[in-house]
Parts: structure tokens; sequence; C-alpha cells
């Protein structure tokens, strides 16, 4: 298994959505949502990396490409059961960052530890998931290349 710095961004955002549409509302890994939503709001991404990654994982997966996956995902902004589960995992997020404060040893933790502090709204992480992924998951849907780049300032592809 390959550790995160050995990946590339590109890698990472694909594997963190195909685990959401593998999972649906049935993951209790709520902080998955949270660490696609920080890779989507820092540094420009290849779509076609990410398309052509998230192609290879669905496929050993075996997730099937339907569109309903996708729009299922993208409605979770409004649901009820999944902002509960979001609440919950802000609770554990801010008590691991307490407890991360209290026992940081560097300025460099300190500074991991006050950047953790900033969590979301659970409306504009689904948001930022579904621009990013419903370009991509209708392209490999229909069976096509996905040409495009995420601009997290812009939260949306340019072709």
């Amino acid at each position: 298994m390959m550790m995160a710095q050995d990946r590339s961004m590109e890698q990472q955002a694909a594997e963190e959505l195909a685990f959401l549409l593998q999972y649906l509302e049935l993951t209790n890994e709520m902080n998955r949502y949270l660490t696609l939503y920080r890779l989507l709001s820092g540094d420009v991404l290849d779509g076609m990396r990410v398309s052509k990654e998230l192609r290879r994982i669905c496929q050993s997966k075996g997730i099937s490409f339907l569109p309903e996956r996708m729009q299922m995902l993208s409605g979770y902004g409004d649901y009820t059961y999944m902002r509960r589960k979001w609440k919950k995992e802000l609770r554990r997020q801010k008590k691991l960052s307490d407890n991360t404060k209290r026992t940081a040893y560097s300025q460099m933790e300190k500074e991991k530890s006050i950047k953790n502090d900033v969590f979301p709204e659970w409306k504009s992480i689904v948001q930022r998931i579904s621009n990013f992924g419903t370009p991509l998951w209708n392209c490999l849907c229909r069976g096509e290349l996905f040409v495009g780049d995420w601009m997290p300032e812009l939260e949306r592809f340019l072709d």
C-alpha cells in the first residue's frame, strides 16, 4: 500500500471520490468528505489524470458507472441523515484538534491544528464535491475521456 505522500493529489482525489461513490450514505468515515474537500481547496488538479485513476479504481472495486450514484451524492447537502453524521464528525474533529493543541510539541503541529479548526458547512462540502465529481462521473458513465483542469478558486473545471 502506498503512503499518502507517495500519491499524487489527483490519485488521492480519485480514491476519495471513489470511496464516497462506493459507499454513499452507508459510510461511517465522514472524514473522507473533509479530506476530499480540502484536496479540492488546494492546488489545480488535472482532470484527465483524476478521471483515468477514478476509472481504474472503480473498475477494480466493481463500482458501476451509473449516473444515479453522483446524483445521490450531490443531493446529500439537504439530506438530514448525512447532515447529522457530519455534525457527529465535526465534534470528533474538534475534539481531535483540541487534543492536538494540548499535546503539540512543535510549531508545525500547532499550525496544523490551527488550520484544522476551520470546518466548512456540510452543504458547502457537498456542493464542492458535486461540482468536482459530476462532470468527471458523467464522462465515465458515457465512456468518454474527461479533459479539464480543476480550479479551486472557481470551484469548477476549465476546459
